[in-house]
């Protein structure tokens, strides 16, 4: 896969949808969007923007889950619902890290 403006532009085309129509939705500007498709800008770290743009998508279970991790990877990060979980999962975290052989 390649990158995450990519897959969003790929989403949006195949949609059928403008990137107009897209961050008219999202309360955004055509110029953002098109940043984003061009890897000018990262992918939003905003929990609110991502949804708008999963729920302009009708990105639902698995999809969303993708769709949320893959613009979390493309900026350098992991998806916030794991962050939230492993934030209020200490065990959980200690876990992981003697199950990867992290101190």
């Amino acid at each position: 896969m390649g990158t995450f403006g990519q897959f969003l532009r790929d989403m949006r085309k195949n949609a059928g949808a403008t990137q107009e129509a897209l961050a008219v939705f999202c309360n955004r500007t055509k110029q953002y969007i098109s940043d984003i498709e061009k890897g000018r800008n990262k992918p939003p770290n905003d929990p609110e923007l991502l949804f708008k743009i999963s729920h302009f998508f009708k990105l639902k279970g698995n999809e969303k889950e993708k769709f949320e991790d893959y613009a979390a990877k493309a900026r350098g990060d992991i998806a916030s619902d794991i962050k939230e979980i492993l934030n209020n999962n200490p065990k959980e975290l200690t876990r992981l890290r003697k199950q990867y052989g992290k101190k």
